[in-house]
């Protein structure tokens, strides 16, 4: 995901940092919602989980993947990781 924000620089690597945020969001809060409300009141409980997981992890999360993106980008630049 990160392979073409080599050459792109800080811009690229923000906008990948807050795409993967954007991704694990919903993500999270659907198996969040599968392991606290169960299979039958799934659909009911996603809305929900979603609304407090973007309230209560929203700027850590988002902080987070930003950071990684950063992260990433120095490893693929210095040919460390493949």
């Amino acid at each position: 995901f990160f392979r073409g924000s080599v050459t792109g620089g800080w811009p690229a690597v923000i906008g990948r940092g807050i795409a993967v945020a954007l991704l694990t969001w919903p993500s999270f809060s659907a198996v969040a919602a599968s392991i606290w409300c169960g299979s039958g009141a799934f659909l009911s409980c996603f809305g929900g989980m979603l609304l407090v997981t973007g309230v209560v992890a929203g700027g850590p999360m988002l902080l987070v993947a930003l950071i990684g993106g950063a992260v990433m980008v120095w490893l693929l630049r210095r040919n460390t990781f493949v």
